[in-house]
């Protein structure tokens, strides 16, 4: 599990407690204020939050246009 917040810290805690928590780990993480987890499954499914998901669309979004300068 990734977790993405404002303190690395408590991100890591939160990615390590999440991950052994299993697929409860992904709404558990998403209940912390501020922190958007990342998942993928056993069965390589993937699961994150629309927070996260705005960050993927951002970064698509900057290397594109870095790729483009």
């Amino acid at each position: 599990m990734t977790v993405v917040g404002p303190s690395l810290t408590l991100a890591d805690a939160y990615a390590t407690i999440g991950f052994a928590m299993g697929t409860a780990g992904v709404a558990w993480v998403a209940a912390r204020p501020g922190y958007a987890p990342y998942a993928i499954t056993s069965y390589g499914r993937v699961r994150y939050t629309d927070r996260f998901a705005e960050l993927l669309t951002t970064a698509d979004r900057d290397r594109s246009a870095e790729s483009l300068a």
